[in-house]
């Protein structure tokens, strides 16, 4: 059933706001999603239709000075006046949202839910982190301040938009570009923000301290996903290990297909990926909303836990000298207990590919290295794990968790798509897999790894449900 949304208005830090409710058949959890500098909150209205359909309330607030939102009186744009506004929404709800933060949203949802504890249950920040790349900034305010007497038409403004991001489809319809421009009474169009919002130098971060960042970003202790644009100049690689070492207890996924604008450009992954972490808070025990229906009876699962100890177990039964890793909740636990064990050593990194490459090197170094991943980054390294395998025949033994895998049902039944793809991803790749579904078949963990070293070539061992 469609879902249309239902606009609000509200009163935020000295200026009102406008924004509105994606709700469907069910009234669930409230996810607050909040937009980049320049945009409006229809920049989420495809994740929102999503979010809606999967029984949460999806809340798109245009930022101050934006979209429909009055213009602040004062010219106030600093970050102190978006944590205000977001502050007095979230003020209005029964229990803590999830937030979820593009450029300038997820700097504000970073602040807010930093120096306010209990504000949010969950932070996703979309390509943005506390050490941005200087170079994407500049070219996005470039973008946003090049054409201060605004555009002839509505093709030109889809000119602009094709020259700073080639990676969107360019629309056939350009109606849709009227809820990010106006008319003036000279006929022209002009985006639609108060010219004094970039009056500030340093957009997304508005003048903000890095010492307050910092810090901000050491407080969270709620569960954090950071997504990021694999093809952004925004967020780099240091930047994302340097985010990581801030919030150790942050998982990272990369969207191959997607520049600065994330949730735009590769919705279907974006929005999987969201859909699949709103899943893991839901999995992991959150307290029910005032008012929520008493869940339904259980479902038997399909795939049970295995011990972290079974793991080490088979890393030491294939002789594993390291576990290359960016961290991945499913098998949180098997990290743990590396961890405390000290043995074989983790190296931690930025993304799959970084895991993939330095894999690579110790094997032509004489180690026999096993990369500990989530399975989304075999869809963000797929190339790559293409190469290594059948064009250099290096040996990749990968233990890849299934995120976002709901456990009641089969992998290929009514699951996210990357759940429900990973096999038939590997089936093209020609990359032989096991699939781990409980204690069961704790035996193929050490066997399937080790194939990777006897053929040799990949090998990815599939962790069907969260290790114990």
């Amino acid at each position: 059933m469609a879902v249309t949304p239902e606009p609000f208005s509200l009163d935020g830090g000295g200026v009102r706001l406008a924004g509105e409710r994606w709700v469907g058949d069910a009234a669930g959890e409230v996810v607050v999603l909040l937009h980049g500098g320049g945009q409006t909150r229809h920049s989420w209205a495809r994740t929102a239709a999503r979010l809606a359909g999967d029984g949460r309330i999806a809340v798109l607030l245009d930022a101050r000075g934006h979209g429909d939102s009055q213009w602040h009186p004062a010219q106030d744009y600093t970050i102190d006046g978006f944590v205000d506004d977001l502050l007095a929404y979230v003020g209005t709800l029964d229990a803590p949202p999830v937030l979820v933060g593009a450029s300038l949203g997820g700097i504000t949802a970073l602040v807010a839910a930093g120096e306010h504890p209990g504000l949010a249950r969950g932070l996703v920040l979309v390509d943005v982190v506390v050490h941005l790349e200087p170079d994407g900034v500049r070219r996005i305010r470039d973008f946003m301040t090049a054409r201060a007497d605004g555009f002839a038409s509505l093709q030109e403004v889809a000119d602009a938009i094709a020259a700073y991001n080639p990676l969107r489809p360019r629309p056939r319809n350009l109606d849709g570009l009227r809820k990010n421009v106006r008319r003036h009474e000279d006929g022209r169009w002009h985006w639609h923000w108060d010219p004094a919002f970039m009056r500030n130098d340093d957009e997304p971060q508005r003048h903000l301290d890095r010492g307050r960042l910092v810090r901000a970003a050491q407080q969270i202790t709620v569960p954090t996903l950071v997504v990021r644009g694999l093809q952004s100049d925004v967020v780099s690689d240091a930047g994302l290990a340097r985010m990581r070492e801030l919030i150790p207890h942050a998982q990272a996924v990369d969207v191959a297909a997607a520049g600065h604008m994330v949730a735009g450009d590769d919705n279907d992954v974006f929005a999987t990926t969201l859909r699949a972490f709103l899943a893991g808070l839901d999995r992991d025990g959150a307290t029910a909303r005032p008012g929520t229906p008493p869940a339904p009876a259980a479902t038997p699962p399909v795939a049970a836990p295995v011990r972290a100890e079974v793991v080490l177990d088979a890393l030491a039964a294939i002789g594993a000298t390291h576990v290359v890793t960016v961290p991945d909740t499913v098998q949180r636990s098997v990290l743990a207990a590396l961890d405390a064990r000290g043995a074989p050593p983790v190296i931690r990194a930025a993304t799959e590919l970084d895991v993939l490459g330095i894999c690579a090197g110790l094997w032509m170094a004489g180690r026999r290295p096993v990369a500990l991943i989530q399975q989304l980054g075999l869809f963000a390294s797929a190339n790559a794990l293409r190469a290594f395998t059948h064009d250099q025949a290096v040996p990749l033994a990968i233990l890849a968790g299934l995120f976002g895998r709901e456990v009641t049902r089969a992998v290929d039944d009514r699951q996210p798509s990357a759940v429900r793809l990973c096999a038939p991803l590997l089936d093209a790749l020609e990359i032989p897999w096991t699939l781990v579904e409980g204690p069961g078949d704790q035996a193929q963990i050490a066997s399937g790894l080790a194939r990777a070293f006897d053929e040799p070539g990949t090998s990815v061992v599939l962790i069907g449900a969260p290790t114990q």
